[in-house]
C-alpha cells in the first residue's frame, strides 16, 4: 500500500512537473524600434490613425507574426516568425513609406523596452483604434473648454455637447482609411462646420463656430508628421523647425 501510495504521488509529481514547463513559451524574437507617432492633441498618447496602418504593413509581411505599439507612440514594437531573415529590409520598407524615422534600439534600451513590453500597455493591430477613442474624449474636451469660457451654459448642456462632440469624433476617427487624409486642410474645415452645426444643434444659436485650421492662411502641410494639434487657429499638422529636426 506504502508503495502504490509512493507510486500516485510520484506520477502527480511528474504530471505537474511536465504541466509547468509545457507551459513556458520560448522566448519571442522582438525589435523595437523607436519613432514619432506621438498624438498632437494628446501628448502623452500614441496617435492611433496613424499607427494603425503601419501596424497593419508589418503584420502583411510573411516574417511578422504580432506588431505592436506602446501606449505613449514612440516604440513599434515587431515580434518575428522563427528564422525570419529580411528585419532590416522589412524596417526600412514600412518606415519609409510614411517618411517616419526610427531608431532600432539594442542593449540597456532594448532591454528596458522588452520589459515594459511583458507589463505595460500596448496595442496590437486594430488595438490601436482604442488610442483614437482617448484622442476623441480629449478634443471634445478641448472644444467644450473654449465654448464654457465664451458663453453662459450650464454644465449639463456642456456635458451633453461634449457627447456629441466625442461620439462625432470617435465615429470619424474610425472611419479613417488613409492616414495621409488628416494633413488636408480640407478635412479638418469639414470638421469646423459639421461641429459647429452639432453645436448648434444643442445650444442654439449662441454655440460659437468651432475652429481647428480656420482664420488665417496656413502652409500646406505634409505627409508623416504627428498628428493634428486641434488648437485654435493652428495648422493642420505639426511643422519642422528651421534648422532642426524638431517638430512644433
Amino acid at each position: 500500500m506504502k508503495n502504490m501510495i509512493a507510486f500516485v504521488a510520484c506520477c502527480c509529481y511528474s504530471l505537474l512537473t511536465y504541466g509547468a514547463s509545457s507551459q513556458q513559451e520560448p522566448e519571442k524574437d522582438i525589435s523595437f524600434y523607436q519613432t514619432n507617432l506621438v498624438c498632437g492633441a494628446a501628448s502623452d498618447i500614441g496617435c492611433g490613425t496613424r499607427a494603425k496602418p503601419m501596424l497593419a504593413a508589418f503584420m502583411q509581411h510573411p516574417d511578422v507574426e504580432e506588431a505592436w505599439l506602446n501606449h505613449t507612440g514612440t516604440v513599434i514594437a515587431v515580434v518575428w516568425k522563427e528564422n525570419a531573415a529580411s528585419k532590416e529590409a522589412v524596417a526600412n520598407n514600412v518606415f519609409g513609406k510614411w517618411e517616419k524615422p526610427f531608431l532600432t534600439l539594442t542593449g540597456e534600451k532594448e532591454a528596458a523596452q522588452l520589459s515594459d513590453f511583458n507589463s505595460g500597455k500596448w496595442y496590437k493591430g486594430d488595438d490601436v483604434d482604442q488610442l483614437s477613442l482617448i484622442e476623441a474624449d480629449r478634443i471634445a474636451t478641448q472644444l467644450v473648454s473654449r465654448v464654457r469660457s465664451s458663453t453662459d451654459f450650464s454644465e449639463d448642456q456642456l456635458q451633453t455637447l461634449h457627447e456629441a462632440f466625442e461620439a462625432y469624433i470617435a465615429e470619424e476617427f474610425l472611419a479613417i482609411e488613409d492616414a495621409t487624409v488628416i494633413d488636408q486642410m480640407s478635412f479638418w474645415q469639414r470638421w469646423e462646420k459639421d461641429l459647429t452645426a452639432i453645436g448648434k444643434q444643442h445650444l442654439g444659436d449662441d454655440m460659437p463656430a468651432v475652429q481647428f485650421v480656420s482664420g488665417n492662411a496656413q502652409p500646406e502641410c505634409k505627409t508623416g508628421k504627428s498628428c493634428c494639434t486641434g488648437g485654435s487657429q493652428q495648422s493642420c499638422c505639426t511643422r519642422k523647425t528651421e534648422g532642426t529636426n524638431e517638430y512644433e
